[in-house]
């Protein structure tokens, strides 16, 4: 990078190197020191020294550029303040000797007779034989790029005086050798392996304790679903608001655990739009509990038959529909290029942070406040109707009171308020992290613990297997496939 006046400037060049130079210059950066310890030996201060006090030099240093520009001859003094050398790799390199090519131009250009191919200069390598024979490559490309090249448009960056860009599909900054220029075209390398995780000790044990906590609610939430699916009497409206909640939780925590780089690029998009679409449904199906949870406690009358029967609809309609809205518009707005939603070359979810806050953080902060709020209400509520009994059996209502508040707890999703609050604190306090990983990990766990392992549920199974223990596994098979197909019907 060189700068005259207030002006910046790229000036690019190749070297050829030769095999001594490439191992040289592909070793680690040398110090002023360890440069200065070889330039007492003639061979190397010839051959490789120059290499390094160019590239790899300290301080700025002028130099003088001749030559014509649009039409006109131009010399001019530049200050150069940062170097920035990346290797090459030669693709589809071929060899031909001297009478299978022809000059164009004073070695401009070079045609190849049996291919009728030109190639520029730039694109020709003079091999270190008698037989003057040369090589070309089909395309230069960075050789430390593993994935692939895209190419930019206008729209899609921002390139500052510095030459640094802001790209604007994964809202980050680019510095001037993160990406390649060349005739006003700016390409970048998208890399397509996913990167290996930090050494840091905490986000190995993070993401480890992630698969074990994932894995442990599947058990459980399956357990529900089964135990729910089973036994019609269980299945009342809050039983049913269970049953939805259990059903998004466990088909979003399963896609969780499968490695996303066995997707391809397309099934990777339809996986990170049912992933937001299953993590939204699963936040509303706790609120639409947090609501109905409240109006159980504060209302004064038995509710009959059929208006329960309209809030199924009503409810399935919100918890189902709503998500599906939101999901679908973001969906369209990704796919018209309006703004980028879905997918980075990173993970199958979101496609950039701005993204992720907006469209996921935001949404959810605003249901676990909903939650709250009418958590401390159903408690006041229960508070106030079993005043009269708390004085009579002090002990026995302070236990089944914290129980009723903890069963209550776990379908509100509250595990994820240690997120937020790790958000807050930053990434120096570890513990809100893991504490965030283990409770919003295990959600099936406890819903589990709190709603099937129970005495009764485990005295209508035993009921079940004495009474056709034989047809026991067809019957729990069909129920549970007859309940996938009809879940919009009757999950709430």
């Amino acid at each position: 990078m060189i700068v005259s006046s207030t002006l910046y400037g790229i000036i690019r060049f190749e070297l050829e190197l030769t095999n001594e130079q490439t191992l040289r210059l592909g070793k680690a950066n040398y110090s002023n020191d360890a440069i200065s310890q070889f330039e007492n030996d003639r061979a190397y201060s010839t051959n490789n020294l120059p290499l390094h006090r160019l590239l790899l030099f300290s301080g700025k240093f002028n130099v003088t550029v001749e030559g014509i520009f649009n039409g006109m001859k131009m010399k001019e003094t530049f200050t150069v303040f940062k170097t920035t050398s990346r290797q090459l790799a030669c693709i589809q390199k071929q060899t031909y000797p001297k009478g299978t090519y022809t000059s164009i131009q004073n070695g401009k250009y070079y045609y190849i007779n049996s291919t009728g191919k030109t190639f520029p200069r730039k694109q020709v390598f003079f091999e270190d034989d008698t037989n003057k024979s040369i090589s070309v490559c089909e395309q230069i490309v960075f050789s430390s790029c593993v994935g692939r090249r895209i190419n930019l448009t206008s729209e899609e960056y921002v390139k500052f005086d510095n030459l640094s860009i802001f790209y604007n599909r994964t809202k980050t900054i680019k510095d001037f050798g993160e990406y390649e220029i060349e005739g006003g075209q700016i390409s970048m390398c998208i890399p397509e392996t996913y990167p290996q995780l930090s050494p840091s000790d905490s986000l190995v044990i993070q993401t480890y304790l992630t698969w074990v906590c994932v894995a442990l609610s599947l058990v459980f939430l399956f357990l529900v679903i089964q135990t729910y699916v089973l036994f019609p009497e269980l299945r009342t409206l809050p039983g049913k608001n269970l049953l939805s909640l259990s059903m998004s939780l466990f088909l979003v925590q399963l896609l969780w655990l499968i490695p996303e780089r066995w997707y391809p690029p397309t099934l990777c998009y339809i996986v990170a739009v049912i992933k937001h679409y299953l993590f939204l449904v699963s936040f509303v199906s706790m609120a639409i509990i947090a609501w109905y949870t409240h109006s159980v406690f504060a209302s004064k009358e038995v509710q009959r038959r059929r208006p329960e029967k309209k809030n199924i609809y009503k409810y399935s309609a919100i918890v189902w529909g709503l998500p599906a809205m939101f999901v679908l518009v973001c969906a369209v707005v990704d796919q018209k290029d309006i703004y980028a939603v879905y997918v980075n070359e990173l993970w199958c979810l979101f496609d950039n942070v701005q993204a992720q806050k907006y469209l996921f953080v935001l949404p959810v902060g605003v249901i676990l406040l909903f939650n709250i709020i009418f958590f401390g209400l159903t408690v006041f509520r229960i508070q106030r109707v079993h005043s009269g009994t708390r004085l009579v059996h002090p002990d026995q209502s302070h236990r089944t009171m914290l129980w009723i508040y903890l069963k209550i707890s776990a379908l509100m999703g509250f595990g994820w308020l240690f997120g937020f609050i790790n958000l807050l604190a930053g990434k120096s306090t570890l513990v809100f992290s893991y504490l965030f990983v283990i409770f919003a990990s295990i959600q099936g766990v406890y819903i589990g613990l709190a709603f099937v392992v129970k005495k009764h549920i485990w005295q209508m199974y035993k009921k079940l297997l004495r009474k056709n223990p034989e047809r026991f596994k067809l019957e729990v098979s069909s129920k549970l496939l007859e309940s996938l197909k009809t879940c919009k019907e009757t999950t709430l």
